[in-house]
């Protein structure tokens, strides 16, 4: 058994959208331990907890074995995933998303209670995915068909509910 992409990995300090089991981080991010760290959890879209078992690195991605002018490198990693918990209902998972969230170090007390605010009028995942995605800074996986946003991405505007954009037809 494995995760449901999109997920949603939280961290002690912060949390990010991530869409398979591959992700790409520095090399300094992983010689420094942050996927070792105990408290990173994934949640998925079948109310499951998934703790990070293994990573593997890949190499590095883009030109030059991933090296940058300034000699930092990004590395391509596999994670590999244990069960920790599963939930019977969307309520469950949230309550548990929202201790998380709750634990965030380095939100300010503004961003912290937007995104309590967006957790608890999201009425299903795949609505929680999209409502907290404007907290998140890396919005590539919503680049790529997703299955709420489809390939029209790029014209739609951050404040569009999904209810909206499954309802719109591309021109």
């Amino acid at each position: 058994m494995s995760p449901v992409f999109p997920g949603i990995l939280v961290h002690p300090y912060g949390f990010y959208i991530i869409d398979s089991h591959f992700t790409e981080c520095t090399k300094v991010s992983l010689k420094s331990g942050f996927f070792q760290n105990k408290e990173i959890r994934l949640f998925d879209e079948c109310n499951c907890i998934w703790k990070i078992q293994d990573v593997v690195s890949l190499g590095g991605v883009g030109l030059f074995w991933g090296y940058n002018i300034f000699l930092n490198q990004r590395l391509k990693l596999q994670l590999s995933f244990e069960l920790k918990e599963e939930f019977s209902t969307f309520e469950d998972l949230r309550c548990a998303l929202r201790f998380r969230f709750e634990r965030i170090k380095n939100l300010s007390r503004n961003e912290k209670s937007g995104l309590l605010e967006e957790l608890d009028n999201s009425k299903d995942y795949q609505e929680l995915i999209f409502r907290i995605a404007s907290f998140d800074d890396d919005y590539d996986f919503l680049k790529q068909n997703h299955p709420i946003l489809g390939s029209n991405f790029k014209h739609l505007p951050r404040t569009l509910r999904p209810d909206q954009i499954r309802n719109s037809e591309p021109d």
